[in-house]
């Protein structure tokens, strides 16, 4: 079903979260490739250890997924983090439109520019804390929040359930594939820094398996960053609104 947010309320759906699925399904298959281990591995000790982190990308998703998480099919977006507790994203189509997501440590905060409209809840806690929290109690997850989750290596290796494999190597890049019942993802990873270059996600357990791309990644470990950059300040003539839970929005549907 299609949710028609009321103009009072910010549309909560603006992301697609992939760690959620892998901590719900089995544990480690036994075959897993140690190639695949060590790149997934190398990569989660690379973020983790990283301070200050700042990500550009361009991100297309399958129509369909855009609409059902009312995000922009192509977008350019900017991901930055200071651990342990700072978070912020945006995505952009261009011209000037942007939808912004803030994480300071306290609250959530979302604006949409196009809108003019912002909206914030407390939340408490690390980044690590959030990632997992804006999924359950807002049905959400900023553009690729899971990469900058301290233990993305353990949740992958030990709870995932993947069938792993490597599908080659090209132009420094080792392109591997991760897959279970409910989502299938490949990763072109480099093979001297250990970041990943792309990433393509195909959502099984979805009507048609939309899919979801982030490429063109690159990334600075030693970002220029700030508390004061995770703050949330409202443009002039902008709108507050109220930010809707799940629970909030499942009550809505139900009257």
């Amino acid at each position: 079903m299609k949710i028609h947010h009321s103009p009072r309320h910010f549309p909560a759906a603006i992301g697609a979260c992939f760690l959620g699925a892998i901590l719900l399904t089995s544990p480690l298959r036994a075959d897993m490739p140690e190639e695949v281990k060590n790149a997934v591995q190398s990569t989660s000790a690379k973020l983790s250890a990283a301070e200050k982190i700042q990500l550009t990308a361009k991100r297309t998703m399958s129509p369909e997924l855009a609409e059902a998480r009312g995000q922009f099919e192509n977008a350019r977006i900017t991901v930055s983090a200071l651990r342990p507790a700072h978070f912020k994203a945006s995505a952009s189509p261009g011209e000037g439109e942007a939808r912004e997501f803030y994480f300071d440590g306290e609250k959530v905060t979302l604006f949409d520019s196009n809108l003019g409209v912002h909206a914030s809840k407390d939340l408490e806690g690390s980044i690590d804390d959030m990632v997992f929290a804006i999924e359950e109690k807002f049905g959400f997850s900023p553009p690729v929040a899971d990469l900058f989750h301290s233990q993305l290596g353990k949740a992958v290796l030990e709870n995932g359930g993947y069938d792993g494999e490597v599908l080659g190597k090209k132009d420094g890049t080792l392109h591997l594939k991760l897959s279970n019942e409910v989502i299938a993802w490949e990763a072109w990873i480099g093979e001297d820094d250990h970041l990943p270059k792309k990433l393509h996600i195909v959502f099984l357990d979805m009507e048609g398996k939309p899919s979801l791309t982030v490429d063109d990644m690159k990334w600075n470990l030693s970002a220029d960053l700030s508390a004061e950059d995770f703050a949330f300040k409202a443009p002039d003539g902008t709108t507050e609104a109220e930010m809707l839970t799940v629970e909030q929005i499942e009550a809505q549907l139900e009257k």
